[in-house]
């Protein structure tokens, strides 16, 4: 008797503590895959700049100055495109679209990555 009448504070104190609300943590991106979509963001904005100096749309009184404002413009582009893989990026896809980048003639005036058959997001983006 005397050993339940000591035990049961005790016990009644664990409870209490162990049913205390923790705040949950805030779901943070896996590293493998935020690397995956920076890698993916600079791959397209190197082949997409690659295109445009090709294509003589980079130079003073061009779309763009210089090599480095068209980096700049297309990885803004690309990082706001990419945003949208939350379970990273298919490789396969991407090199698809690279390639469709790389072999584009300068015909074309692409303003965006989805314009071009091979980059439509809803395939880049991993199910």
């Amino acid at each position: 008797m005397r050993t339940i009448a000591m035990t049961g504070p005790l016990m009644a104190g664990l409870l209490i503590f162990g049913c205390q609300h923790h705040a949950a943590e805030p779901l943070v991106p896996a590293a493998g895959m935020v690397r995956e979509v920076d890698r993916a963001v600079d791959d397209v904005t190197t082949a997409r700049c690659d295109y445009e100096q090709r294509c003589n749309h980079i130079g003073p009184d061009m779309r763009y100055a210089n090599r480095d404002h068209c980096m700049n413009v297309m990885r803004s582009e690309a990082r706001g495109d990419f945003n949208q893989c939350h379970t990273g990026v298919d490789q396969k896809d991407l090199r698809e679209c690279l390639t469709q980048i790389a072999n584009e003639d300068c015909k074309g005036m692409f303003r965006q990555l989805e314009e071009y058959k091979e980059c439509h997001m809803d395939d880049l983006c991993r199910d």
